[in-house]
């Protein structure tokens, strides 16, 4: 049988894959207004990617990578939360080992900031991936001005530090959470 991340619930949010309805909402929260955003055009795209890579990698049994769309209760689409497979070169130097990781990102609407939405989103995912997919570990990086990133990454439980690669192409902060240190 395929493997397809189910939505999952919490107390206020559902998480679920992206629809080709949820354009207009995604474009306002993701671009809205940002000149670095990308033009309705582009997030089409990008949306569409999202919706046939969560069909394509379930029918080539591939592990539930991608993004997932955040809403509240009501369907308000608030947010975005993924799952990509991660390189970690950030701890070594040239040549140093590389190891295979999955990285978990989020990304709320402005004017929901601050409420804990993107921690209780995240951590619906790292559950999942530690209980059905049977993961021993998660990451997440950042950079090391966004504070908030890394009080959401302090929230789950991830151990934060400077990645400590001087040959990275920026500064990193990551966070790592085993699935024995989950709660």
């Amino acid at each position: 049988m395929p493997r397809v991340m189910p939505e999952l619930e919490t107390e206020r949010l559902r998480i679920r894959p992206f629809t080709r309805g949820d354009l207009d909402a995604c474009h306002r929260i993701l671009d809205g207004g940002d000149e670095r955003g990308m033009s309705l055009e582009q997030r089409r795209e990008w949306l569409e990617w999202c919706v046939l890579n969560t069909r394509f990698l379930a029918e080539l049994y591939q592990p539930p990578y991608g993004e997932r769309a955040v809403t509240l209760r009501d369907g308000t689409l608030v947010g975005v939360v993924g799952v990509v497979p991660f390189v970690d070169s950030l701890r070594g130097g040239p040549g140093g080992v590389a190891s295979a990781d999955v990285a978990l990102y989020w990304f709320i609407a402005a004017e929901l900031r601050g409420r804990g939405l993107a921690a209780e989103a995240a951590r619906a995912v790292v559950r999942h991936l530690f209980d059905e997919e049977r993961l021993d570990q998660v990451i997440a990086t950042t950079e090391p001005d966004n504070l908030a990133s890394q009080a959401v990454m302090r929230k789950l439980g991830m151990t934060v530090e400077r990645a400590p690669n001087p040959h990275a192409p920026r500064p990193r902060v990551i966070g790592t959470l085993t699935r024995y240190a989950f709660r």
